[in-house]
């Protein structure tokens, strides 16, 4: 195969999905703010986990969330983020977060909509969160 044909076949194997899509809670996402080929992802840091609140909760900071949504996505280095709604474990909210460097993820935690996010924050009663970091990955094989 010519390095032509192998890339055309590259090219054809992105994907793009749509950048925003709601559920009836408004909460779920997509989660690919941009496509990227696969072989060109690099190593890359993961943040996953959950927060657990009161299940009313999920309402009252859901305005916040989807705002921290939007501007976190717009942010350089930022790959994929999103808040989810966990099914069978009401008040459950999923976080997953893909990002191009430690770098951007510092520039994140420090941006002026953490602020507004961590303040909105206030008004729910989190129970619990467990996150983690997960770093240097660069093989991504898709199912």
């Amino acid at each position: 195969m010519t390095s032509a044909n192998r890339s055309s076949a590259r090219s054809s194997q992105l994907t793009s999905l749509p950048k925003e899509t709601h559920d009836s809670t408004g909460l779920i996402r997509n989660r690919v703010q941009r496509a990227m080929p696969l072989w060109e992802a690099g190593p890359m840091l993961i943040l996953s986990g959950t927060v657990k609140m009161n299940p009313d909760d999920i309402a009252v900071i859901e305005d916040a969330a989807l705002a921290m949504i939007a501007a976190t996505r717009a942010e350089e280095g930022c790959i994929e983020y999103e808040f989810s709604e966990v099914i069978g474990e009401p008040g459950t909210m999923r976080i997953f977060e893909r990002w191009e460097s430690v770098e951007a993820l510092k520039a994140h935690f420090v941006a002026p909509h953490m602020a507004v996010w961590q303040e909105a924050m206030k008004a729910a009663t989190v129970h619990s969160r467990n996150l983690a970091r997960y770093e240097g990955i660069s093989n991504i094989i898709p199912l």
